[in-house]
């Protein structure tokens, strides 16, 4: 019986164990009859940069994981994280980016990632808010 998380066998009865392809783990339970497609979870990510919606466990493939950024900050050019193999046995989300400006007095300034002290918002215009 195959039972290595990336091995299964073609069908019942076989003896032989095959490789499951990149990006693909043998079928849950004790003996692998099949090959399924390896799930992501959710990524890590650092200040300021959020998860918005993110599926866990993420589908090969299909599933795509949001990028946001922390109050304080004004969001450009993002792109999600996808669901995609990453090894012969895993998948993580991957592809995503996301730029995360500071405001300051309400105008978005780049910052390399430093935490936001809202307190130290200029004045605004009437309309706005920092």
């Amino acid at each position: 019986s195959c039972s290595d998380v990336g091995d299964h066998a073609p069908g019942p009865g076989h003896e032989e164990c095959l490789p499951c392809p990149w990006g693909t783990v043998g079928s849950p339970g004790q003996a692998h009859t099949a090959c399924i497609p390896a799930t992501c979870d959710a990524p890590a990510v650092e200040a300021p940069v959020e998860l918005g919606a993110c599926p866990e466990p993420g589908v090969l493939n299909t599933s795509t994981c949001e990028l946001l950024c922390a109050e304080g900050y004004v969001r450009e050019r993002a792109q999600p994280h996808t669901c995609v193999p990453s090894g012969e046995r895993t998948a993580e989300y991957a592809g995503g980016t996301v730029e995360c400006l500071l405001i300051v007095g309400c105008v978005p300034v780049q910052t390399g990632g430093i935490g936001v002290d809202v307190s130290q918002c200029g004045p605004t215009e009437p309309g706005q808010e920092c």
